[in-house]
């Protein structure tokens, strides 16, 4: 789900997670930052 223009919730729900906010600390663990600041970086010039 890189790259995608999906919102966070989206991706939450694609991936399976109960709800958005689980899916952001999820997130945060395994990357050390927020989906929306990854996407940000890696993702938006």
């Amino acid at each position: 789900m890189s790259g995608t223009d999906l919102p966070i919730k989206e991706v939450a729900r694609k991936f399976r997670f109960a709800d958005e906010y689980y899916f952001s600390r999820f997130f945060y663990k395994m990357n050390g930052m927020r989906p929306g600041k990854y996407r940000q970086t890696f993702f938006h010039s």
